[in-house]
């Protein structure tokens, strides 16, 4: 993830709104996460899926291809009513998020 996930949204959006949409992201990235967890230790499936399913579209959104492409298998699971290859994935998802996280800050940073 370099500067071309700005230019890449900046092409449809504009580099200003692109910024915001990263942004963004970047907000609601922890919250997801959390929520996520959270929500696959009640267990309350449906609603994990539909989180996960968020934060798989949102970090495609952003180019974030490896964070949304270990929820694809997780949506899946969990679409079908299987919380377990969620819970299995949960740390490697959290350290995925982590590092998609400081990639996107530092692009941010360098377009600023």
């Amino acid at each position: 993830m370099r500067l071309q996930v700005l230019r890449d949204l900046g092409a449809g959006l504009g580099p200003r709104v692109a910024v915001q949409v990263v942004q963004h992201y970047l907000e609601r990235l922890p919250v997801r996460v959390a929520q996520l967890e959270r929500l696959l230790a009640e267990p309350d499936t449906a609603r994990a899926h539909t989180v996960a399913d968020a934060l798989a579209e949102s970090s495609a959104t952003v180019g974030a291809a490896a964070l949304a492409g270990r929820l694809a298998p997780v949506v899946a699971a969990l679409g079908d009513g299987d919380a377990e290859p969620a819970r299995a994935a949960l740390r490697e998802i959290k350290r995925l998020a982590a590092g998609t996280a400081l990639e996107l800050e530092a692009v941010i940073h360098r377009a600023a």
